[in-house]
């Protein structure tokens, strides 16, 4: 499991806490990382490797441009899920099955 990742942005490279990572976005050709805090960094890294890398760490790709990390999750339906901070984020039909199975694996 990863403990932490090194992320290039504008202003240089960050190191991040894996734990501290509620979930990240694809925006056109930019990442966009939401962590703890409200506290959001515009990353320039792939989308995909990212997600890759993070698979085994818990993270989950609940639709085709949002992984969240199931460690921040509280609450969810067929189509939604809660995170800690109340975020809310919709989970695509294609993948609503593959995530109920991901979270009781994961508990």
């Amino acid at each position: 499991m990863i403990s932490q990742i090194t992320i290039q942005d504008q202003s240089g490279h960050q190191i991040i806490e894996v734990s501290d990572l509620m979930f990240f976005q694809q925006d056109n050709h930019y990442t966009v990382l939401h962590l703890t805090g409200f506290t959001t960094i515009v990353a320039e890294c792939s989308f995909e490797e990212l997600e890759k890398d993070l698979a085994i760490s818990g993270f989950f790709m609940i639709n085709k441009n949002t992984v969240i990390n199931l460690r921040h999750l509280r609450f969810f339906t067929n189509d939604t899920v809660i995170l800690a901070d109340g975020t809310r984020l919709m989970i695509s039909r294609k993948k609503a099955g593959e995530f109920q199975k991901a979270v009781s694996l994961w508990q």
